[in-house]
């Protein structure tokens, strides 16, 4: 990661979430990732409630730039409830979202705060990401949290100008 990006990423609140699964918290493996929402909830993929060879998602940390950080860094939390969308069955993607509630309130700070979440979508708006996923085909995860952008996203009526069987409304 470009120190750039490093620098931004320290100059904004993080609100991205690393989920964690296993018996417990301090031996727990931190997989998949989610964005802060509110006090209370994570919006994540529904594909990540549950690893195959680790069972259900337990754990959530925040306030992480690296994996390889000691815990005592991170903020974390227990999962009290998992939300997938009514439509998901898995191994489909279509529907692949899930909210998980935490076991107390999410304590916002200097290194925590919520995603802003957009009551209108912005045709053309070019869209930030944020996780620690593999960085290629067959690699490790990702140790310190990376960011890139999308392509610009398309109103509606441009992605049906586009006549493609990739979009569904």
């Amino acid at each position: 990661m470009s120190n750039w990006v490093f620098s931004t990423l320290l100059e904004r609140k993080l609100k991205t979430a690393l989920l964690g699964y296993g018996t417990d918290m301090d031996s727990a493996l931190w997989l998949c990732g989610g964005s802060v929402i509110s006090e209370r909830y994570i919006l994540t993929a529904a594909h990540c409630m549950s690893q195959p060879s680790v069972g259900p998602v337990k754990y959530i940390a925040l306030g992480i730039l690296r994996r390889s950080d000691p815990l005592d860094m991170w903020q974390r939390y227990n999962v009290k409830r998992v939300v997938p969308h009514p439509e998901y069955q898995s191994p489909s993607k279509y529907h692949d979202i899930a909210l998980l509630e935490t076991d107390t309130e999410i304590s916002f700070n200097n290194a925590v705060h919520p995603a802003c979440l957009h009551t209108k979508g912005e045709a053309d708006e070019v869209l930030t990401f944020t996780g620690w996923g593999a960085l290629g085909h067959r690699q490790p995860l990702a140790d310190t949290l990376q960011t890139g952008h999308t392509l610009r996203a398309l109103d509606r009526e441009r992605r049906l100008a586009l006549k493609s069987n990739a979009w569904e409304d």
